[in-house]
């Protein structure tokens, strides 16, 4: 966080976190992207990655 966030806002990147849990938004962001973009994710289970905590989806288009 910048700064001016600190010291003028008094904005704690913890205390976001807890409002804001990373895997929540991950989750809601996709749900999203299906629905305004007509797509859809399936998340591939056990696939190489540069590191254990990337996932990797496999994404189309729901009307191709």
């Amino acid at each position: 966080m910048s700064k001016y966030d600190k010291e003028y806002l008094k904005i704690s990147e913890g205390k976001i976190s807890e409002y804001f849990p990373a895997e929540h938004i991950k989750e809601k962001t996709l749900e999203i992207y299906q629905e305004l973009l007509g797509l859809t994710f399936k998340k591939l289970e056990g696939a190489k990655t540069w590191h254990k905590d990337v996932k990797k989806y496999e994404v189309k288009d729901k009307e191709t």
